[in-house]
Formats: C-alpha cells, sequence, structure tokens
C-alpha cells in the first residue's frame, strides 16, 4: 500500500483516531455549562449558548477554577522521585539501519508497553527486510509497526497487524491477556472500523473479536470491561456486546460522540456539540445492561484520548491531572516542581496499587537534523518510561 506522507501524517500523527462525521478530523476540547441528571441528551440541550451565567457570576466561578488549576503541590499531592527510568529502543534488525523513528500513539497494559512506531530506511532497498519483520510500507520510505515492551523498555518485539489497520489503544486483561484496538481503514474513504484482537504478554496474536452489528463504525472507540463486555462508541451510537460479540443494547442519540471515559469507578460516554465540534457532556453507562443515566455538563477543557481503564488522566503544564467528572474538577497529581522527573510531552500514566505511577515521555530527538519543510524529520523524537515512587515510601 502506497500513499503520500502527507496522507500518512493525516491518518497517523494526529493522535488517536477522533473523527467527526462532518469531517475526518478531531477535536480535544471539553467546553459544556451546566449539570443535568437522568436525561438523554439531545442535540437542542446540548446548545453551548443556552443557559450562560451573568457576568458576574461567570467571572467568580472562572477564578476559582483558575485558583484550582494552577500548578503547585496540593493538599493531597506527594512528591515522587523516578526510581526507574529507560528509554525505549527496537531491537536491531540485521542490515537494516533507521534514518527516522517516531513513537507515536501509546498505550501501558500492566507490565507492558505497546508503541506505534513510524520509521524511514537510510538504505530503501532494505524495505524486503524490514517487511518481513512485521512492518507495513506506509508510502514515500515510511513504515509502521506495532512494537511492545516492557516496564523496563526492553522490546519484546513486533505484533503483527492487518494490512491498513492504525493502532488505537489497548487493555490488559485480567488474565494477563492485552486486547489490541486499532482502526482498519480503505484508502481514498472517510471510514474506518475497529480491528480488535488478544495477544499473549510475549506479543503472540491468540484470537480476534468480530461484532454482529450494521451500523457504520466510522472513527469508533472499543471499551473492553472486566466482566468481558466490550462497548463500541462510534457517532450518534454506543453499542454493549457480550464476550463473543452479540448486541446486548444499542443506544441511538444525534449528539452521541465516539468516546468514552473512566472516571471514579465509573465510566461515561461523551456527547458532542452539533455540528460535531467539540464534547458538550458526560453520560454515566450501566456497565451491565448499557443503559444511558445521570447525565453530566462541564466548561473544563480536557484531552478526550486519555481513555483508560484505569482513570482520566489530563497532561498540561500543571503536570498530570486527574479529571473527576462527576464533580467537574482537576485533582492535581503531580506538578513539575514536585519530582525530579523532566516532563517534555507525558502520553501516558498509570497508578499502580502500591501509589506509584508508571509515565511514558517523549522528547524531541535533538539528534536528527531538520528544517522546517521537512514534516516527517521534526517529528523524530525519544521515548522513555518511568517508574515514580512516592517520597514518603522511598
Amino acid at each position: 500500500m502506497k500513499k503520500t506522507l502527507r496522507t500518512l501524517l493525516a491518518f497517523t500523527l494526529a493522535g488517536s483516531m477522533l473523527l467527526p462525521l462532518s469531517a475526518c478530523g478531531k477535536s480535544k476540547t471539553v467546553k459544556n455549562t451546566d449539570k443535568k441528571s437522568k436525561k438523554t441528551v439531545s442535540a437542542e440541550d446540548i446548545d453551548p449558548e443556552v443557559d450562560e451565567a451573568p457576568k458576574a457570576q461567570e467571572d467568580k466561578v472562572q477564578s476559582e477554577k483558575q485558583e484550582e488549576g494552577s500548578s503547585g503541590k496540593t493538599q493531597d499531592e506527594n512528591a515522587f522521585y523516578a526510581s526507574k527510568s529507560a528509554e525505549l529502543k527496537l531491537e536491531p534488525i540485521p542490515d537494516v539501519e533507521f534514518d527516522i523513528t517516531v513513537f507515536a500513539n501509546t498505550s501501558i497494559v500492566g507490565d507492558r508497553i505497546l508503541v506505534r512506531i513510524l520509521a524511514s530506511l537510510k538504505d530503501p532497498s532494505m524495505e524486503e527486510k524490514l517487511l518481513e519483520n512485521h512492518y507495513q510500507a506506509m508510502g514515500d520510505n515510511v513504515y509502521t509497526s506495532l512494537q511492545l515492551f516492557d516496564l523496563s523498555g526492553k522490546n519484546i518485539g513486533a505484533v503483527p497487524m492487518a494490512e491498513n489497520c492504525d493502532f488505537e489503544n489497548a487493555f490488559a486483561l485480567d488474565n494477563g491477556e492485552i486486547l489490541v484496538v486499532a482502526n482498519k481503514f480503505n484508502d481514498g474513504e472517510c471510514r474506518t472500523s475497529p480491528s480488535v484482537f488478544v495477544i499473549s504478554p510475549s506479543g503472540e496474536k491468540l484470537r480476534e473479536l468480530s461484532f454482529d452489528v450494521k451500523a457504520n463504525l466510522y472513527g469508533s472507540h472499543v471499551y473492553p470491561m472486566k466482566d468481558g463486555k466490550i462497548f463500541i462508541a462510534t457517532q450518534e451510537h454506543l453499542f454493549l456486546f457480550d464476550s463473543e460479540g452479540n448486541l446486548i443494547k444499542e443506544n441511538q442519540e444525534k449528539s452521541l460522540g465516539p468516546f468514552m471515559n473512566y472516571s471514579e469507578g465509573k465510566w461515561y460516554v461523551a456527547h458532542i456539540a452539533l455540528p460535531h465540534t467539540d464534547i458538550a457532556g458526560y453520560q454515566e453507562v450501566d456497565v451491565n445492561t448499557g443503559e444511558l443515566l445521570d447525565t453530566y455538563r462541564s466548561d473544563r477543557e480536557i484531552s478526550i484520548d486519555l481513555a483508560t481503564n484505569t482513570d482520566c488522566f489530563v497532561f498540561n503544564d500543571n503536570g498530570i491531572q486527574q479529571f473527576l467528572i462527576s464533580q467537574d474538577k482537576f485533582v492535581t497529581i503531580l506538578s513539575p516542581e514536585n519530582t525530579d522527573l523532566q516532563f517534555t510531552d507525558l502520553r501516558n500514566c498509570q497508578i499502580l496499587p502500591d501509589g506509584s505511577m508508571i509515565v511514558l515521555n517523549s522528547e524531541p530527538n535533538t539528534d536528527v537534523a531538520t528544517d522546517d519543510t521537512d514534516y516527517f524529520r521534526s517529528d523524530a523524537n525519544k521515548m522513555s518510561v518511568a517508574v515514580l515512587t512516592p517520597v514518603e515510601k522511598a
């Protein structure tokens, strides 16, 4: 499969495939205003110009939020130090030398890390040997591969992916296996469908999952539950399937968006402000029946592609923050001044039962010479994994 570099970047370097129907793009903001309960949100309900507070109240609220979101150690925040840190490095392939390597979307899954790699070759004639090692040609001497690492940074190997698949996310299952979620797309079409499969901790593909659904699953996101059920969130639909892919419940609502978030032990589906631009609300979902429950609104701006089954984290100038949907507030987990880890571009965070954290951090690869017109080279980066330990537990 050959595509131009510009097409490649449109699909692969924009983060997760957050694709509204009105355009093949994405939004990463949450701008909401009110809080309601036990009501399905309609397009009319989610009008950002409705129910605006008086200016005096608005200024007071804004002041409180700026104070809450400011950097600095919060009352419950611990100081952490990087007890372990290692750079993720690919296992060398005999006779193959990479020119540029980009560590793209990532996922921490238990004691494993999955990273999508984009790379170019110094010697393009070695393409065949690269393809034998589970890389896919993306065009213009650019190749992609899904790579598996452990928490020490050791490269376990490549995970075979079907042609035209773009890695999105992964989830650790209770039995140690890993559920991998990808989006399969067709050249020249603004259309994707989920490709879901299970791998072993060593990267061996064990089985694939299929779903009994006829709706267009364009831009969909997949979320497994602890009991084996699986949600698929897509534009205007939210599906719940059993572990065999049989449909349990379908919710259809014009404002439903293709995202879910986990917060404080509950799952929420996003609602989109029409015409499909910003997130406008969250609605709690019954994970057993798929029924929609309480609805929450917020005027927070948060990243919406950080959904995991551990919690909803936000990475910004204030460090690592946790977004509590039902309370409509951020809680600072770790400020930059309270750790010896140099934050550059945090990609993922996982809080372990003992209170320590695993984080993935990306930084530009300054060893690569770039210029303003070299689109791909400017994205060359390094990726490291760090275990952050609370000071009082060291």
